[in-house]
């Protein structure tokens, strides 16, 4: 895929009941500030298993 030639994929898995449901993930560019970019996706995969947690009861 030309398009994307120059991307990279960051990648993290939530759970819910330690048990993995989903990914998500940021296509960036290849030199993207990783640290930053890993940082934020670990975050928001935190706060979206926990919301989907508790929303499922």
């Amino acid at each position: 895929m030309e398009d994307i030639k120059n991307c990279s994929l960051v990648v993290a898995t939530y759970y819910i009941s330690n048990r993995a449901v989903g990914k998500i993930g940021v296509i960036g560019p290849t030199r993207m500030e990783y640290p930053r970019v890993i940082s934020s996706v670990d975050v928001i995969s935190d706060i979206l298993g926990k919301l989907i947690s508790k929303a499922s009861g």
